[in-house]
């Protein structure tokens, strides 16, 4: 496995919502090592999903939080996930 299932969710979110990012990290980190894959993203969806985790490829022009690549999870806004 990779270090994903290892990285800890960012300081300051409730129990719940930190807990709930530890269990999907460790899902993505399994999928990963099974050869699965996230879709690459390059522009955020219309309609994001609340808890779903997204792969952007590169940081998205004009937004304010999507700013390098990487993992970002959807609440009621974009959190970096690493």
């Amino acid at each position: 496995m990779s270090n994903l299932s290892h990285e800890v969710p960012p300081e300051g979110l409730p129990d719940n919502i930190k807990e709930y990012l530890a269990r999907m990290f460790l899902n993505v980190d399994i999928a990963l090592s099974r050869g699965d894959t996230l879709p690459k993203l390059t522009a955020p969806p219309i309609r994001p999903v609340t808890g779903k985790i997204y792969y952007f490829s590169n940081a998205v022009a004009a937004h304010p939080v999507i700013t390098t690549a990487g993992y970002y999870g959807y609440t009621t806004a974009w959190v970096f996930l690493g």
